[in-house]
């Protein structure tokens, strides 16, 4: 039922908001009151769901925990020492499940919100903000790859620590996504690329290779990964599952998926003509090279292992870019038709997660 109610609401205003801004050259330059009524919506519709239920499949073991008293000794036996110790004194105050549900839904949302702020000035955060919510994997990450969701998180504390230049800061995000989940090291290995290699249109080429070496060899590229420990016990587990499980989680492993593909590539195409034709400012130009080049790199380490088991989720580490790859180049550089150019990208942005959703 949340998904429905999720999904549909979320689908009306899409609706809405394209028949509105479709004829308009330019968007309307707001307040907060339209982002700050989304963001609420994003956290309730996460926070306040009914974890309990077997549909919410970690959600159900994240809030076991509480059921069980934690000790100091238990949490040098955790993947994650920060959740060992969190899961530690929330049992230690007794504070309730739901209470940390809510608290990691603030967690989860609110640097898609403040992020939204700074990049979609001068319009509301809503223009960037729709695009987060509606994006494939937001809300499956805010309500079972929970860990994930907040290395994600703390990356976009990354991003919008860079963009306004304070790097030590940025680094600390970094090291404390990784500390939280260590899969994040895909989508961490993408910004140190790109931080040292800012040319999309050759970090497109290496894209390309990838594509194609998977494509070709790609089972045997994914076990030298598993063997090397490129990903660690926090997400190795998805490449060395078996390519013949047939369970419902992991029947998206085992094959090429090509609509994967297709989805990943337009961010990049839309990001290298947004690049060549529509920049007018060199300050905003060189930072979205760095953005564009930081989901080219993980999503080019994700082509390698597109074959895995729950590849979705190693896919979401580079896709939780593509609302700012996306968003960011229409209310940032110099677009003509600027509300018309906005509600299409969220419609097909949007189709995509519905389509998904109706498959799955």
């Amino acid at each position: 039922m949340q998904y429905l109610i999720l999904y549909n609401v979320l689908l009306l205003v899409v609706i809405l908001e394209f028949f509105n801004n479709v004829n308009r050259r330019e968007l309307i330059k707001k307040g907060n009151s339209n982002g700050i009524i989304l963001l609420i919506f994003m956290v309730s519709i996460i926070a306040f769901r009914d974890w309990n239920s077997p549909g919410f499949g970690d959600s159900v073991a994240y809030g076991k925990y509480f059921e069980y008293a934690y000790t100091p000794q238990s949490v040098w036996y955790a993947k994650s020492k920060f959740f060992g110790y969190l899961y530690y004194y929330w049992s230690q105050y007794g504070l309730s499940p739901e209470f940390f549900f809510f608290v990691s839904a603030c967690f989860y949302c609110l640097p898609m919100y403040f992020l939204s702020k700074i990049f979609a000035r001068p319009y509301d955060a809503f223009f960037m903000l729709i695009f987060f919510a509606c994006s494939f994997g937001w809300y499956s990450f805010g309500v079972n790859g929970i860990r994930n969701g907040w290395a994600i998180a703390m990356l976009i504390w990354c991003f919008l620590a860079w963009y306004k230049k304070k790097y030590i800061i940025s680094l600390a995000c970094i090291i404390f996504a990784w500390c939280i989940h260590g899969s994040s090291m895909i989508a961490i290995a993408g910004i140190v690329g790109a931080y040292f290699y800012k040319k999309p249109k050759q970090a497109f080429k290496i894209w390309i290779v990838c594509f194609l070496v998977s494509l070709a060899v790609g089972s045997t590229v994914q076990e030298y990964l598993s063997s090397f420990g490129f990903i660690n016990s926090d997400g190795g587990g998805y490449l060395v599952h078996s390519m013949n499980d047939t369970s419902s989680t992991a029947a998206m492993g085992g094959v090429f998926r090509w609509d994967f593909v297709g989805f990943s590539v337009v961010p990049i195409l839309w990001g290298l003509y947004s690049l060549k034709t529509k920049y007018n400012d060199s300050k905003q130009y060189l930072f979205y090279q760095f953005l564009l080049c930081s989901y080219i790199y993980a999503n080019a380490i994700w082509l390698l292992a597109i074959r895995a088991a729950y590849t979705n989720r190693i896919a979401q580490l580079s896709w939780w870019m593509i609302p700012i790859i996306v968003a960011f180049p229409i209310l940032r550089f110099d677009f003509t038709k600027r509300g018309r150019i906005w509600a299409y990208a969220l419609l097909c942005c949007f189709s995509f997660t519905y389509l998904m959703y109706l498959i799955q």
